[in-house]
């Protein structure tokens, strides 16, 4: 992904990931956020990973997916942060690009992650925090459920 942003030009060729602390985690919701120097004008990005808790098979759908599991944390408010976040950071800033959620991976094993490797980008979905509804804005855990052809 770094490698997408970075061949944007010359703005975001500095680019690059900074992990944020496990302490800043408990306040932001987010395992990565994006540095770009000098293109914080155009562009904010921030990440949150989740792994898959299992794979199955829906027989009347015809495919598989993915069951991810937000809210998590042990205050079950990282989805609530999250969300409040990407609301308010979307509406002030309007010029910007702006994501601030979630990165699913399309792959639980290690032979999919091998299969995979390392076009990972192409396996994984990214959903911003604030298109999920506002019933998951509760200190409940919530499953996710994500399919293949998604």
């Amino acid at each position: 992904m770094i490698e997408a942003i970075r061949s944007l030009g010359r703005t975001f060729s500095r680019s690059f990931w900074r992990g944020v602390s496990i302490r800043l985690e408990r306040h932001i919701g987010l395992d990565v956020k994006l540095e770009t120097g000098t293109a914080s004008n155009y562009i904010l990005l921030g990440l949150q990973f989740k792994k898959p808790r299992k794979k199955e098979y829906d027989f009347s759908q015809g495919e598989y997916y993915y069951t991810f599991r937000i809210n998590d944390n042990s205050a079950n408010d990282q989805h609530i942060i999250l969300w409040l976040i990407s609301t308010l950071v979307l509406r002030s800033f309007l010029n910007k690009f702006v994501f601030i959620g979630y990165s699913f991976p399309m792959f639980i094993s290690h032979a999919e992650l091998g299969r995979y490797s390392p076009d990972f980008l192409n396996k994984t979905i990214f959903i911003d925090a604030s298109r999920f509804p506002v019933s998951t804005l509760d200190r409940l855990e919530h499953e996710v459920l994500i399919y293949k052809s998604s």
